[in-house]
């Protein structure tokens, strides 16, 4: 299991989607632990739950599975490069 935690910026409808479709590419288990609240990354609704858009939040995120480096590399870069294609444009 790899766990880290990580600073959302703005958790919209749109980086919430990103992140889920992000999730789902992969078979390892990825949850996210934020205040007290523990929810599946793949899940829409619990992910949904939790967002509160132009808010920084700092949320642990937790991949277990045989392709936990490949899904926790993917979110850290998602998470990184989020709301920055608008700026290169």
């Amino acid at each position: 299991m790899i766990k880290k935690e990580l600073t959302v910026r703005n958790m919209d409808t749109d980086f919430v989607s990103k992140l889920i479709n992000t999730s789902e590419k992969f078979k390892s288990q990825i949850l996210i632990h934020y205040k007290t609240r523990l929810i599946n990354a793949k899940s829409v609704m619990g992910v949904m739950a939790i967002a509160e858009p132009g808010v920084e939040m700092d949320m642990v995120f937790m991949c277990d599975g045989r392709d936990e480096k490949k899904a926790m590399q993917a979110i850290e870069e998602l998470i990184e490069n989020y709301g920055n294609e608008e700026i290169a444009e």
